[in-house]
Order: structure tokens, then sequence, then C-alpha cells
């Protein structure tokens, strides 16, 4: 999301929406996980409101961090961000194939 964020109109509507597809798949899976690892009989629906307003949060600080990079070399990434960003691909790739 952080990426959509920051540059989001630089990609393609493919990318843009592969970019959209791997967030929610992401965000769904961390609903899932906080309901089954807490035992709850609140619904599933219920932990993807409070993962969303998680996701938003996180997003929000690497963008500022998007920011204070370009400002300092041009360059918005790093290489937390490239190696976060990696992580969440191939989490994301592994929920899907697990979905299907």
């Amino acid at each position: 999301m952080s990426i959509m964020n920051h540059t989001g109109a630089k990609f393609s509507k493919e990318e843009q929406d592969g970019f959209t597809w791997a967030s929610f798949t992401l965000a769904f899976a961390a609903a899932q996980v906080r309901h089954i690892k807490e035992g709850s009989r609140l619904p599933v629906k219920d932990y993807a409101e409070n993962v969303t307003k998680d996701v938003e949060r996180v997003a929000d600080e690497y963008v500022k961090r998007m920011q204070r990079n370009y400002a300092r070399s041009g360059n918005a990434t790093d290489p937390l961000i490239t190696g976060d960003g990696q992580m969440c691909k191939t989490i994301a790739e592994e929920v899907a194939r697990n979905a299907r």
C-alpha cells in the first residue's frame, strides 16, 4: 500500500491492480491469523477492520520513509523497504497458493 500511496500513478493499471490484490490478500491473511490465534468467536470481518487500520498506519510510515529517502538521495527505496517488499510479495504468493 505504501508503494501505491507514494508512486502509484507511475504504474500501469495492471501493476496497480497487482499491488492492490497483494495488499488485500495479505490483510485478509493477517485477519485470519489474528482470528485463529485468539480463538475468537467474533467474525473475521471484525479483525479485518483492525488489520486495515494497522496496514494504513504502517503504510503511512513507509511513505514518510520513502519521502525522506527521496529528499536525501533522489531514490525512495532503501534495503529495508526493498527487503520488506520482497517478503510481502513472497507471503502474498504463498497465501494465494494456499487459498486455491
